[in-house]
């Protein structure tokens, strides 16, 4: 799960390394149709539209529940739910504050810590998880 954590925590490193993402999206042992959402729900959610990055963070958790490999399935499972959960605390923060350049860096903010509770509650439910995911 520390993977995740910083891969999604880290929009701005994601960024900076996506070319090279995009190039291994076929080779992630989550598979494209995972994989492909995650990097686009990051984009959406680092430009602000958090409406749109939930809807394709809930469509990795469909393709994630496809997967064969349980532990696979298990950890995109719970990322995916992390960021769903993450999209959910931006936008109740949007809707209360607006959506000026200074709400969404906040929400991004609160995004940010609402994933990392998420994985960490996880983590003491699922600790067999915390050091299996890649």
């Amino acid at each position: 799960m520390k993977i995740f954590r910083f891969a999604t925590a880290s929009a701005v490193v994601l960024f900076a390394i996506l070319p090279v993402q995009a190039q291994n999206v076929n080779s992630s042992p989550f598979g494209a149709a995972v994989f492909e959402r995650w990097i686009e729900g990051s984009r959406l959610a680092e430009q602000g539209d958090f409406n749109s990055a939930q809807i394709q963070y809930q469509r990795a958790l469909n393709a994630a529940q496809q997967l064969s490999n349980p532990v696979l399935r298990d950890c995109a499972i719970t990322s995916s739910q992390a960021n769903i959960a993450a999209m959910e605390a931006a936008r109740a923060y949007i809707r209360s504050y607006g959506s000026s350049s200074s709400a969404i860096a906040q929400a991004q903010h609160i995004a940010e810590i609402q994933f990392r509770q998420t994985i960490e509650q996880s983590d003491q439910i699922r600790p067999d998880l915390a050091n299996r995911c890649p």
